[in-house]
């Protein structure tokens, strides 16, 4: 919150015992600018135009994905409460978020939903989370687009990036067929 700060200087002397005193003020306010990029292909890789054909593709019934969200602080003053919020596709199961630098830590108990907040994100400071996922073996083909939003005190109105992942089905099926004797083809 800004802050008003005044400051009185004065000045007296043997010739002028009574103190000279002068007032002035100056507004103090927190300059906090969040940054955030979401990434299924690698972290801060965010060049790519709103329409792009997806970086990564996944297989369904793969594990071990991953995806990141990487947020700054590029203003000169520390972000107080900085909140990370994800509501991740429900086909893209979360198996674990970890932060880097360890900042912070998830507060809805969900591990699906990512609810992040991190007390304090000094002025210059990056934090990544990077996020492991995997994806049913059911899941069916389809474009899967997905976005992260950050806030905090000093920017309650949520800054997001987006990015999709391509998921798709690896199914090979064999036939045989043999009249005289079974898999005698």
């Amino acid at each position: 919150a800004a802050a008003l700060v005044v400051n009185t200087a004065g000045v007296s002397s043997a010739e002028v015992p009574a103190p000279v005193t002068n007032d002035d003020d100056v507004q103090i306010v927190k300059d906090v600018r969040l940054t955030i990029a979401k990434d299924f292909s690698s972290p801060g890789n965010d060049e790519a135009p709103a329409n792009d054909t997806p970086e990564e593709t996944v297989v369904a019934g793969s594990t071990g994905n991953r995806f990141w969200i990487v947020v700054s602080n590029t203003g000169l003053s520390t972000a107080d409460n900085v909140h990370i919020a994800d509501t991740v596709e429900n086909r893209l199961i979360v198996t674990n978020v970890v932060a880097s630098p360890s900042l912070g830590s998830d507060t809805d108990g969900s591990v699906q939903g990512i609810d992040w907040l991190i007390p304090t994100l000094g002025a210059g400071q990056t934090v990544t989370l990077t996020v492991t996922y995997r994806v049913d073996t059911a899941t069916d083909s389809a474009l899967v687009v997905n976005t992260a939003s950050v806030a905090s005190d000093g920017v309650p109105t949520p800054v997001a990036d987006g990015d999709d992942v391509q998921l798709v089905e690896d199914v090979t099926l064999s036939i045989a067929k043999d009249f005289s004797n079974p898999g005698n083809d």
